[in-house]
């Protein structure tokens, strides 16, 4: 902590540079310097070890899934003004109907998708790829929710 992200960046570069072949302990309050650091993270509370695996491992156990980010073309920004719920969510929701809209504002449309739902993905990805000029997207992308 105290450190500004470019010294942050910098630091994880040097302990990702000599991490071959060693064991090094790292403590930290940032679940996202712990993924990108730990081969193994343990987790503590009051110096007692809850949790212990793989950042994949507790992402799946205790992660709230995955967020299906949306951008959409600027051309199409002035139709949706002010419509919550767009045709793009529908069709999120037709394949995963678990789908839960975390964000729409301006170009970006963002849902959590419950983990739950991952063998409905491939369905979901042909449906918004035949469909992205239709739906009037730029591109999506899905990532992990830590």
């Amino acid at each position: 902590s105290g450190m500004d992200p470019f010294s942050r960046r910098s630091t994880w570069n040097i302990i990702r540079g000599v991490r071959e072949g060693r064991v090094t302990v790292l403590t930290t309050h940032f679940m996202d310097e712990a993924d990108i650091l730990g081969d193994r993270i343990a987790i503590l509370a009051d110096g007692v070890l809850q949790c212990c695996g793989s950042s994949l491992f507790l992402k799946n156990r205790f992660g709230a899934g995955y967020r299906i980010t949306c951008a959409r073309r600027k051309e199409g920004l002035a139709d949706l003004a002010g419509h919550r719920d767009t045709e793009v969510a529908t069709v999120i929701r037709k394949h995963v109907a678990e789908a839960e809209l975390l964000t729409d504002v301006g170009a970006e449309l963002s849902l959590r998708l419950p983990t739950s739902a991952v063998g409905s993905f491939p369905a979901l990805f042909q449906e918004l790829d035949s469909r992205l000029d239709e739906l009037g997207l730029e591109h999506y992308g899905l990532s992990m929710v830590t």
